[in-house]
């Protein structure tokens, strides 16, 4: 088994406010966070939320339930921020974060982003592909946590999580979730050659020649391509294809991060 990780500034931006982390120790885990454009400070913000994420992780012998995670990252993050002098709304963030416990990978998902994952010896092997959205793109932040008046009207608002499935270039069509943020259980089987997060820059990927964005799962079709899954996997596999798509005049006009695992020797 493998982990590895890459992160990449967007066009245009001027600082990376995506991070991600990945880890074998104590368990086998990956992290995303991507913090909101419009808030201050939120490049930082992303990473003490990964981080803390990672602490929880590798500090609770018992791996706390979806909500009770949330609130020790959310509430762990709030502390260090507070020391260091961020802004108020450093923590405007989402926050994925995948581990395996007793053969099976836990997903938690605080925002929006996208799953990944390929199976081999099938008839058609293709990836699946799970984008996570907001219907009025207001996407969950655990920073909602701060203020209870703020949280509510999130919750009674019309901004409904949705979550989009592709099987290869098949759209399976939206589902949409009465909740601000889910759990995902998938249980490894033999055949699972690997599982990967990714935060909501797959679907910012532009083709100047046309004018359009690409669709996102055609885009984690060509990022996910994986030769092999040695060492530095991921970086290897990113790098050349941002360059690929450079090349045809395709650019991510937001900050990319992804974490994956891999099953394949």
């Amino acid at each position: 088994m493998n982990v590895d990780n890459f992160i990449s500034i967007g066009r245009n931006h001027k600082i990376c406010e995506d991070y991600s982390i990945v880890g074998m120790d104590p368990i086998p885990y990956l992290i995303v966070s991507d913090g909101c454009s419009s808030s201050k400070d939120t490049d930082v913000g992303a990473r003490i939320l990964a981080l803390c994420a990672r602490f929880i992780i590798q500090t609770y012998s018992i791996i706390p339930n979806k909500n009770d995670f949330g609130n020790l990252v959310f509430w762990n993050a709030k502390d260090a921020s507070d020391v260091i002098g961020l802004d108020k709304h450093a923590l405007d963030c989402t926050l994925i974060v995948s581990f395996i416990i007793d053969n099976e990978i836990i997903t938690y998902i605080y925002g929006d982003g996208v799953i990944v994952k390929k199976y081999t010896g099938r008839d058609n092997e293709f990836i699946d592909t799970e984008e996570i959205s907001f219907s009025l793109n207001m996407p969950y932040y655990l920073s909602y946590l701060l203020d209870e008046s703020t949280h509510s009207e999130y919750l009674k608002s019309d901004n409904k999580m949705k979550a989009t499935s592709f099987y290869g270039k098949k759209d399976l069509g939206p589902l949409y979730l009465e909740t601000e943020h889910i759990e995902s259980r998938i249980i490894i089987a033999d055949d699972l050659e690997f599982f990967g997060l990714m935060s909501d820059g797959a679907s910012a990927f532009k083709n100047l020649n046309t004018n359009t964005f690409l669709p996102t799962n055609e885009v984690t079709e060509e990022l996910f391509a994986f030769k092999n899954h040695k060492g530095k996997f991921v970086q290897r596999r990113m790098i050349k294809a941002l360059k690929q798509y450079q090349d045809s005049n395709i650019f991510p006009f937001d900050d990319i991060s992804i974490a994956v695992m891999s099953f394949k020797e």
